[in-house]
């Protein structure tokens, strides 16, 4: 989870930062990541302010952008935007856990490419089918 906005918005610094730095900057969050956003605030007593919650993250980026606020994205989001105003930092806290799963029939043949995939995803894994 990243916060990424226009360096007039994002506070100075580099690496990752707690999620209050914004302090009461207008946030633009990934729905993924509202009840997070909400739970943080509430449990540490920081009143953040949840301006947009959207389902999509150009919309957010795009808006953060324009000077709407920072925007709340998984770490690929800014990458979407080429070239890009926005600068971006990784949140420190909250911190977010998340995993991916692979899940296709074994009794049926896949594609080769598909089959390509998954033996890459393993290896860098370290796993084995």
């Amino acid at each position: 989870m990243v916060l990424a906005g226009l360096p007039i918005l994002l506070p100075k610094g580099s690496g990752a930062a707690p999620l209050e730095i914004c302090g009461q900057t207008p946030l633009l969050v990934h729905r993924r990541y509202e009840t997070v956003v909400r739970n943080y605030g509430r449990d540490k007593q920081i009143p953040l302010n949840l301006f947009c919650v959207s389902d999509e993250v150009l919309p957010l980026l795009t808006w953060a952008g324009n000077g709407l606020g920072i925007a709340v994205v998984p770490e690929f989001a800014p990458r979407l935007l080429s070239p890009s105003t926005l600068e971006h930092r990784v949140i420190s806290q909250p911190v977010v856990d998340s995993s991916s799963a692979l899940i296709w029939n074994k009794e049926e043949e896949l594609p080769a490419a598909a089959a390509h995939f998954v033996e890459e995803v393993m290896q860098e894994q370290g796993r084995e089918e």
